[in-house]
């Protein structure tokens, strides 16, 4: 029941720890579907957390969340690690691999199992019936069972005629490794079955049906084969690569290894020729690539293979020493970056360059440096600027701060496996650092100056245009020179009122109110005078040429 709920994604539908027995994930050839819901509901169930003693409103516990924490394993048997549907759930996991069972103990298995369900049957036949399965249980168990719904025997004759076994011709990549890598054992000759004979179904003498794998011709027919049904060829040759040279093997002149880089130029020739032109019938010589392989590594004892990965470090090598390659070009020189091409500043100019740019100093002040010292330091200053070169302070996990180069291509020539060149003083690296930001400053004021003497002046604009700014035509003057005005205030004049006609209409101010409206004329009238008077305005603030100077950044320097 578990094993479809697994499969449908529905394994949320019951509580795990109820069980009292162990909860079982099967990734199996019988259920090859394990869709992503599944995979997610169990992630959440290994990182779910308990929630049980978290307290709610008035002093009261929480209900415990639907499932609660895991208290139970979770075992996934599975075939191949490595499969897809697996890749979130590794390294989660604690892998354990259990070797093949032999076949002597799984066919003394079977027999207890017959002789407990009454199937008459011998160790021959059962030993047969592991070999013809491939030491399949699963196979070996159904085989019993159906031998024992017909109420028959299972005799050798039964075992050979069955097409059992043969439904799965799809291994793993470990499977295929180990076997191109590991030489068949000789199996011991059998002889027919004497009740076989007896009975007349076979002829007295050796069994030759049963193939022999060790021989030359089995081992080449058995690996072209198995490399044929596994099907993944670019995962099987980067195995091979991976593991070659960790095989034991006797050559003292390692023409073997000659051969097997051979065979493994002419993999990759037939696979761009069948990317490139889709001739794909060419696929039908790819396997012989294995072939030669089992040929040349097989050994008697079993090897200890490895994932391979060195494909994916090259690659990730190669576009970090890309990046770094344009980030120095990008800002290189323009004379120096067309007359040199990408294979040749790698391969060429770079090992000589971080030769040239790591020169030798006394532990001493600059201000102490001979001339020749100081024209050493400038020429050195002058190279790193010319390549994008210089060395910027970085804190490492210890805490101790270094400078390194930036951008750093000692990465990109140096090999992993040889040691760092010699590097300067924590001291010389920052001088340098220092010399090349007030060099970078320098040069970017100079080229500042430079283009504000190639602007023209207000004279010359004047003289190109034959027109005067809109400041000079007023008489403008500058502005520490400039003194305020006061704002004319304009006093609007009292109308009189008129008729329809346009007559003034005299009014008429009786005797009693005349001194009142006289009184009121004369405070207008002051009024009137206050505010057509001069408002002065002074300012503390100004500009003075006795105290502030222009300096340019290059007099600083």
């Amino acid at each position: 029941m578990h094993v479809e709920l697994i499969r449908h994604g529905d394994i949320s539908s019951f509580d795990l720890n109820k069980n009292s027995w162990v909860f079982a994930l099967l990734s199996l050839k019988d259920f090859p579907v394990i869709t992503p819901a599944a995979i997610n509901v169990l992630l959440d169930v290994i990182k779910r957390k308990d929630q049980s003693g978290e307290a709610g409103p008035q002093g009261r516990k929480r209900r415990r969340r639907e499932g609660g924490v895991l208290l139970r394993p979770i075992i996934c048997i599975c075939n191949d690690l490595y499969v897809l549907s697996l890749r979130r759930l590794r390294p989660l996991s604690l892998v354990l691999h259990f070797p093949p069972t032999d076949a002597t103990r799984l066919a003394g298995r079977l027999f207890e199992i017959a002789r407990r369900q009454s199937v008459r049957t011998d160790m021959t036949t059962l030993l047969a019936l592991c070999e013809k399965t491939e030491k399949d249980i699963r196979s070996c168990v159904n085989t019993l069972q159906f031998v024992h719904s017909r109420g028959t025997d299972l005799s050798l004759s039964d075992v050979h005629s069955m097409a059992v076994g043969q439904k799965d011709q799809q291994k793993g990549l470990f499977t295929v490794w180990q076997q191109i890598f590991q030489v068949p054992r000789q199996k011991r000759k059998r002889w027919n079955n004497p009740h076989d004979v007896a009975a007349g179904q076979l002829q007295a003498g050796e069994d030759v049906s049963v193939t022999q794998p060790h021989t030359p011709a089995g081992r080449f027919q058995h690996i072209l084969h198995l490399t044929s049904g596994n099907g993944e060829y670019e995962k099987t040759c980067q195995g091979l690569f991976e593991n070659y040279l960790e095989a034991k093997f006797k050559d003292a002149y390692l023409d073997v290894v000659t051969m097997g880089c051979e065979w493994l130029g002419f993999y990759d020739l037939v696979n761009n020729i069948i990317s490139h032109i889709q001739t794909f019938i060419l696929m039908r010589y790819i396997p012989y690539t294995f072939v030669a392989f089992h040929m040349l590594f097989a050994g008697s004892t079993a090897p200890k293979l490895s994932y391979p990965s060195s494909q994916y470090e090259c690659y990730q090598k190669m576009t970090e020493t890309q990046s770094l390659r344009a980030a120095q070009q990008g800002e290189m020189s323009a004379v120096i970056r067309s007359r040199v091409s990408q294979s040749a500043f790698l391969l060429e100019l770079l090992p000589a360059l971080l030769d040239i740019i790591q020169p030798s100093f006394r532990p001493v002040n600059s201000q102490l440096f001979s001339a020749k010292e100081k024209q050493q330091m400038a020429d050195l200053i002058h190279t790193m600027i010319a390549y994008n070169l210089t060395y910027q302070q970085e804190r490492t996990q210890e805490g101790q701060y270094q400078y390194l180069l930036e951008p750093n291509m000692e990465e990109a020539i140096r090999f992993s496996d040889q040691p760092p060149k010699k590097q300067l003083t924590y001291a010389a690296k920052q001088l340098i650092a220092k010399e090349i930001e007030v060099e970078k400053m320098r040069r970017s004021e100079a080229l500042l100056m430079s283009r504000n003497r190639n602007l023209p002046t207000p004279e010359e604009k004047v003289q190109k245009t034959g027109q005067k700014s809109d400041a000079t035509a007023d008489g403008a003057v500058p502005n520490h020179l400039a003194k305020l005005q006061p704002k004319k205030i304009a006093v609007a004049e009292e109308k009189p009122a008129v008729d329809f006609f346009g007559r003034v209409i005299k009014k008429k101010t009786p005797e009693r109110n005349k001194d009142a409206s006289i009184s009121n004329q004369s405070n207008s009238r002051q009024v009137s005078r206050a505010g057509m008077g001069t408002i002065f305005y002074k300012f503390n603030e100004g500009f003075s040429n006795a105290i502030r100077k222009n300096i340019p950044i290059q007099d600083l320097l």
